[in-house]
């Protein structure tokens, strides 16, 4: 039977413990002692009591000390050994239901492993590891553990490393986004509604300004004098063609005379006295105010409003354009420069981590029940019982409890011994 099979590794684990140097003097006694009881127990059982029984069915006499003192002594100290030694293995085995057997088929613990388990999981999650007391316990811990630099150094130089490596992947994120977001805003920043807003706010009020007029047209009439050369030349050219191609042949020989007298450098003088004349001045900011009355008008008419909703759709797609050449060449550099900065790196190590670790710790505190709740901790120790092999299960008990469960074993025998002795007198 299988109850039988380890005893020969038991035996061989104790002999171990009597050769271990380290080994202390209590486990060295018990060790001895079940070396000795148990071989003894079973030949009393086995071999002294059918020895001694066919004796005397035989009629053969057996000595007085033998029958009269040793074999009630050995006989009650074998039984006091072997009974506790069965109690204590039947508490395994069988390991697995024996159906032929009449009474106890399997090991008590096997047999009653689920309401085990479920005993288990509920004292050592509701009295062992109070969740109160555990849940103190793990937020101490992590902050702890959060707060220790070899932490905080690591996370940041992985980190790093790993942003580094995926800069590319970076871009190809973030990239979309970004456009996606510029066209969104440059959708709704440049529309007629704020192209007829930017006039009538900024640039109607700039203009109706007798300052801003005045030098507008200062500006223009600098303008005009500095491209005075460029516009008499022009002038010129354009009356010379002009007189060629409308004076009549009589009357054509002229020319020359008259272009010798209106020369470029003449039109070019009169042009400037022009310029620096008052009333031209005056007469010119009069203009740019009456351009900004009928560009106002403008803008209102149907024709206007059109010219605006065209504009503001080129403008969005030009803009649009441009930004984003723009933006594919600076993000990556953005990217990069962002990962490569130690500014940033030591930021998210003295302060960035520990914020977080602070954030970290108030959420676990704050939601400590419902944690140790979802841990379910009675529930993992019933599964985990119930998932483990008994005979693994088996072998981690007596690993633990070889040497008490030996003591009990031992302690049968020498009271059954004891027993056995009074029982003499009786």
């Amino acid at each position: 039977m299988e109850i039988f099979r380890p005893l020969h590794q038991e035996l061989v684990a104790r002999w171990e413990i009597l050769r271990a140097p380290k080994a202390g003097w209590e486990k060295k006694f018990f060790a001895a002692a079940e070396l000795f009881c148990f071989p003894v127990s079973f030949l009393t059982i086995f071999v002294l009591l059918p020895l001694t029984t066919s004796a005397r069915h035989l009629g053969y006499d057996l000595p007085a000390w033998l029958v009269n003192w040793a074999e009630p002594i050995l006989l009650s100290a074998a039984v006091g050994y072997l009974t506790n030694w069965l109690a204590i293995k039947m508490l395994f085995h069988p390991y697995e239901p024996i159906s032929w057997i009449p009474f106890w088929k399997q090991g008590l613990v096997p047999r009653n492993r689920a309401e085990i388990a479920r005993a288990c999981g509920q004292q050592v999650g509701t009295l062992l590891l109070q969740p109160e007391a555990l849940a103190n316990e793990i937020c101490e811990e992590l902050s702890h553990f959060l707060a220790n630099p070899v932490f905080l150094r690591t996370t940041t130089d992985r980190l790093q490393e790993f942003l580094q490596t995926h800069e590319g992947d970076f871009v190809k994120f973030l990239l979309p986004l970004a456009e996606k977001n510029l066209e969104d805003t440059l959708e709704s920043v440049i529309t007629p509604a704020n192209l007829q807003r930017l006039w009538d706010q900024e640039f109607q009020p700039l203009l109706q300004k007798p300052e801003f007029r005045a030098n507008t047209a200062k500006l223009l009439m600098t303008a005009f004098r500095e491209c005075a050369p460029q516009l008499s030349s022009v002038i010129y050219r354009n009356m010379e063609e002009y007189l060629q191609e409308h004076l009549t042949w009589v009357l054509r020989p002229a020319i020359p005379l008259v272009l010798a007298y209106i020369t470029p450098e003449t039109i070019q003088h009169q042009v400037e006295i022009a310029l620096a004349k008052e009333e031209n001045q005056e007469l010119l900011r009069e203009k740019i105010g009456q351009f900004g009355e009928f560009l106002q008008k403008w803008l209102q008419s149907p024709e206007g409003q059109l010219k605006l909703r065209e504009v503001s759709s080129y403008s969005k797609g030009r803009l649009a354009e441009r930004l984003q050449l723009y933006l594919r060449g600076l993000l990556p550099e953005v990217v990069h420069q962002a990962t490569a900065s130690p500014a940033l790196w030591n930021w998210l190590e003295q302060e960035g981590l520990p914020s977080l670790r602070t954030q970290i710790i108030s959420f676990v505190q704050e939601n400590r029940e419902t944690i140790i709740e979802r841990l379910n901790i009675a529930q993992r120790i019933e599964n985990a019982i119930n998932q483990q092999d008994i005979r693994q299960f088996h072998r981690m008990v007596d690993h633990v409890a070889a040497q008490h469960l030996g003591a009990i074993q031992v302690l049968g025998y020498f009271l059954g011994a004891l027993i056995g002795f009074f029982n003499l007198f009786h």
